[in-house]
């Protein structure tokens, strides 16, 4: 098996899910992973399985040298890892340029590889963001209008000094006192947000996905709405490669670059409407349906009632998208 020509540059990587994988396909690995715990280095020629990448990537995993050593020797061994799914045909995938054939395929596979421009949420930033956003607001206000406003409140100290009738004073301070005002300048500019719709909407966000890291690529035109999907995945924040807050000033929250995303395909609702998702997962019920709730249920009844309630609620926050992807992600980066 020949190693891929391109060079990837890595911004995620989930290295135990990989080696357990890899454990699986690459013989003998296993036996490596046990003898690791001794911390001792291994001759990959001791492999009990057929000599190959399986001992180098075990070779790899008998090196304890380091983090940045171990960092890119997983990177590399991460290569091996993929050449081998798709040369042995278990990987789907999916661009631009393919996606409106090969989606169609989705449910022969297990693995997919997903390349195009990303979109990442953070969800701790927007509620930060959130929390901030009036006293943001009135910052970014208060710093672009300064010289303006400093320039007529001057004109307007002038004119007041000048000016000898009282109800023309009382306006004209009345004009000062509206430039000084940045939070009603704000408010009527419309980049203020009402707190109370605030308070709800960190509540809601906060139930509903905590702090979590999300990757999306969506993949075909908006005009084609039918075969328009969005592939999506949870990240775990210490799988990155570098910081959350440096990895998302680097590349934007709307990536300018193509990523690929490598992964295991955890859920899909390709081809079902909202209306159908939400009658599936019985959510319409929720809010209306009270019926089947036992007049005297037992204990572990009411406990089964109570769990199915929150599950139906939580797929109403948090439930796929129609033509949603859901990938269970091993790897993110960037080939160049």
């Amino acid at each position: 098996m020949s190693i891929s020509q391109s060079i990837r540059s890595f911004l995620y990587l989930d290295e135990y899910k990989m080696y357990s994988i890899s454990s699986q396909i690459f013989e003998g690995l296993t036996d490596y992973i046990i003898k690791l715990e001794t911390h001792t280095k291994h001759d990959a020629e001791e492999q009990k399985g057929p000599l190959g990448s399986g001992n180098i990537i075990a070779d790899i995993l008998s090196h304890e040298r380091g983090t940045t050593e171990k960092r890119i020797l997983h990177d590399y061994s991460y290569v091996l890892f993929e050449e081998k799914l798709i040369s042995d045909g278990k990987v789907l995938i999916i661009d631009k340029e393919n996606y409106s054939t090969q989606i169609q395929k989705i449910e022969d596979f297990n693995f997919i590889k997903v390349t195009g421009n990303a979109t990442i949420n953070d969800i701790e930033s927007l509620i930060h963001i959130i929390e901030e956003i009036n006293n943001l607001s009135e910052a970014v206000i208060f710093l672009s209008t300064f010289k303006e406003r400093e320039n007529s409140l001057d004109e307007l100290k002038k004119e007041l000094k000048n000016t000898k009738n009282r109800n023309d004073q009382a306006q004209i301070k009345q004009r000062m006192k509206s430039l000084e005002n940045v939070k009603n300048i704000t408010r009527e500019a419309g980049v203020s947000l009402d707190p109370k719709m605030a308070e709800k909407l960190i509540y809601v966000l906060k139930y509903a996905y905590g702090d979590q890291l999300e990757l999306q690529i969506p993949i075909g035109s908006e005009l084609e709405s039918s075969i328009r999907v969005l592939f999506s995945a949870l990240l775990k924040v210490d799988m990155l490669k570098e910081g959350k807050d440096l990895f998302i000033k680097k590349y934007s929250r709307i990536s300018e670059k193509n990523f690929s995303l490598f992964g295991i395909i955890a859920q899909s609702s390709l081809g079902q409407t909202s209306d159908e998702i939400l009658e599936d997962t019985n959510a319409k019920n929720f809010l209306t349906d009270s019926s089947e709730i036992p007049t005297q249920p037992q204990i572990k009844e009411a406990i089964f009632e109570m769990i199915s309630k929150m599950e139906d609620l939580e797929k109403i926050m948090v439930g796929k998208l129609p033509n949603e992807i859901v990938i269970d992600p091993i790897a993110i980066y960037r080939e160049l």
